[in-house]
């Protein structure tokens, strides 16, 4: 399965109230995750793997608004550069948000919320 599709099913599964569980191939119920650790250490895994991503982005953005003048951008391109360092910043914020409800209550459905501040 593919893990964000696995990290969606997880997390509307239990805000369903169905406990993370699907049907095996015989129709009976089989629970995604073995134990709530596991919940916990996977959203982890997914906050920093998603955090790490946009923070590359802070890093390529800022270069280039730091070269600006070598690379001859224009104002819009400036401010184009300027937004995206922003943006990219508060979508890093939103990882350690998440990260920071787990911790905090134990609960990756919680963390998982979280990202509903995307938007």
């Amino acid at each position: 399965m593919y893990p964000l599709k696995f990290v969606f099913a997880v997390v509307t599964s239990q805000l369903a109230g169905h406990g993370a569980v699907v049907h095996g191939h015989d129709g009976q119920l089989v629970s995604m995750l073995a134990s709530r650790a596991e919940g916990r250490l996977m959203m982890l895994i997914f906050n920093a793997g998603f955090g790490g991503v946009f923070l590359i982005f802070v890093l390529l953005y800022w270069n280039v608004w730091k070269k600006r003048a070598q690379l001859g951008l224009t104002a819009l391109e400036v401010y184009d550069a300027r937004g995206s360092i922003y943006s990219n910043i508060l979508m890093v914020g939103v990882a350690l948000s998440s990260t920071l409800v787990l911790i905090a209550t134990g609960n990756a459905g919680l963390g998982g919320i979280t990202y509903f501040l995307t938007g």
